[in-house]
């Protein structure tokens, strides 16, 4: 690095995927950067006076270019005020009206497990009460009043850590009351430790926030302040150019995505599936990502670009509308437990004429102006664009997902713990493909409807 920002850039990237010798001439992709590094990359720069917005760390072709992006930042961020009593953020309320006509249902809970050398439950539940305490959206209920979804922000709420009988996750793994809050609730059998909350109040990212923090409390350490979620909810806001994007993008009608299905479609969803697993050597991914660098584009477009291929085969259709879950995050709010994620929806013209080269640049393209324009809440796109029907999804049937790395490891009494499986507790789609690539291998989860296809059949399509 030659430059303050080619340094501050090359030292931040490092820090972030944590790797050494970074060059001026790598990408940050190619190092193993993904959408939500990206974020951790502008929060680290912001920790040492520099800001850059994500756009450019997708569009730059390597870091010399990307630090030419990267300017001082003078803007001095102001503490948000709001009360206890606040409108739930378009994400929610979608989670909301889906739950209230399925409450029986518990495919919007996210579970944890895992197993631990030693476990002091007494320990265990003092950092339980602390976590509570720190993060607000922790101790949050939802209600419906004169038709406006509110969160309500309680002053307390207490999560009694339950003994459990069984290790069969499924049977601690119970609908919530969303008017009810903690909408979390732990146990423990042995040395293993069950955590089950409510989608509404966490995503995936801050799942991980949960247990790291938990071990912290459980180790007897003190946490830095953190920013609560209900900043978040109060200026949760989307500029007219981001409506804009996706009003072009969705000005002509979506053509349902007709896959040819083992059974027929229900009259209503009822969100019942299961997942698979299948796994691409490493050899042969290593010959992608070269291709890739080739073609100047990322593992994920590469993949992305297939499964449009594929769906476009097996449908017949040549318009493509994929869901794909987006952070939602700015590098504020990284370490804050809350609903933040965001679905966007990246809609391909998989027209036969186009060459594969020409459809992967187009995929670059359209993830870029997406990610891009995220901040547009699926919802206000669902009520302009989306047809009501009770047996299938709004905009799309079919979701993707491309991890650069998979599920970080648990620590838990400053020690890894054992993961414990998780059986999966329903499908938001017909199907959502996940790719994520390891040291060895890549692994390929296939979430499916069981209502409509039979497991060989997804064996087929993989």
């Amino acid at each position: 690095p030659e430059t303050a920002e080619e340094k501050a850039l090359t030292e931040a990237i490092e820090a972030v995927l944590n790797t050494e010798k970074v060059s001026v001439l790598d990408n940050f992709f190619d190092l193993g950067g993904d959408s939500l590094k990206a974020i951790e990359l502008v929060s680290e720069l912001e920790e040492n006076g520099y800001t850059v917005v994500v756009k450019s760390i997708f569009e730059a072709k390597d870091i010399q270019s990307l630090a030419k992006e990267i300017t001082v930042k003078t803007e001095k961020e102001e503490k948000v005020h709001y009360d206890s009593v606040i409108p739930a953020t378009a994400a929610q309320m979608r989670i909301y009206t889906s739950q209230i006509m399925s409450l029986e249902s518990v495919h919007y809970n996210i579970v944890a497990a895992f197993k631990t050398e030693e476990l002091d439950v007494a320990r265990l539940q003092k950092a339980v009460n602390e976590l509570i305490v720190r993060h607000e959206g922790l101790r949050t209920s939802f209600e419906n009043r004169d038709g406006q979804i509110v969160q309500i922000i309680n002053e307390t709420a207490e999560i009694k850590i339950q003994k459990l009988d069984s290790d069969d996750i499924s049977l601690f793994n119970t609908p919530f009351v969303l008017e009810e809050a903690p909408l979390l609730r732990i146990g423990y059998k042995e040395n293993t430790v069950m955590v089950v909350a409510h989608h509404i109040i966490v995503d995936g990212e801050s799942m991980t926030v949960l247990c790291k923090e938990l071990n912290e409390l459980y180790m007897g350490r003190e946490l830095p302040e953190t920013v609560q979620y209900g900043e978040f909810a109060v200026t949760d806001t989307y500029t007219e150019e981001n409506e804009k994007y996706w009003l072009n993008v969705f000005s002509e009608e979506v053509t349902a995505l007709e896959l040819p299905t083992d059974y027929q479609r229900p009259e209503k969803q009822t969100f019942a599936g299961s997942q698979i697993y299948e796994y691409i050597d490493i050899s042969k991914h290593n010959t992608i990502t070269d291709k890739c660098k080739e073609l100047g584009i990322t593992p994920y477009v590469f993949y992305m670009a297939c499964y449009n291929i594929l769906l476009a085969k097996y449908s017949g259709s040549e318009d493509i509308c994929v869901g794909m879950p987006i952070s939602g995050r700015s590098s504020k709010f990284l370490n804050t437990i809350g609903m933040f994620v965001n679905t966007v929806v990246l809609r391909t013209n998989t027209n036969g004429n186009k060459t594969v080269k020409e459809l992967m640049q187009e995929t670059r393209e359209n993830s870029i102006s997406a990610i891009d324009n995220q901040s547009y809440p699926f919802g206000e796109l669902v009520k302009k664009f989306g047809t009501s029907t009770a047996n299938r999804n709004s905009l799309f049937d079919v979701m993707f997902a491309y991890q650069n790395e998979a599920i970080p490891v648990i620590i838990f009494g400053d020690k890894e713990a054992e993961s414990v499986p998780v059986k999966l507790g329903g499908v938001k789609c017909d199907l959502n493909f996940n790719i994520v690539p390891t040291r060895d291998t890549v692994e390929i989860s296939v979430e499916y409807s069981t209502d409509l296809f039979k497991v060989e059949t997804i064996h087929k399509l993989i």
